[in-house]
């Protein structure tokens, strides 16, 4: 990928997370395994980019392919605790 490559796909992606924090209010980026991958957690779930040993540039097509092409990895839920105050089920013997 060239510089002008690059820059363009970067763009598009600042473009795409400041749509998603607008429409949605948060998006958040926290370490994964290490070197170029990121947990990125958005839509009442999260997913991952990049991959450890990957170069930036890896880690930049894999933003580019989730936020802007909307394809890659799925978007795992976040599920609540179940509440299992209420639970009459009783244990196996």
């Amino acid at each position: 990928m060239n510089e002008q490559e690059t820059l363009r796909k970067c763009r598009e992606i600042v473009v795409a997370i400041r749509d998603i924090c607008n429409k949605e209010g948060r998006i958040t980026f926290e370490e994964d395994w290490g070197d170029n991958s990121l947990t990125i957690s958005f839509h009442g779930g999260h997913t991952h980019a990049g991959f450890p040993g990957g170069s930036e540039e890896n880690l930049i097509d894999s933003l580019h392919d989730m936020f802007v092409e909307n394809r890659g990895l799925s978007i795992v839920k976040n599920e609540p605790a179940k509440d299992k105050s209420n639970d009459n089920t009783q244990p196996s013997v």
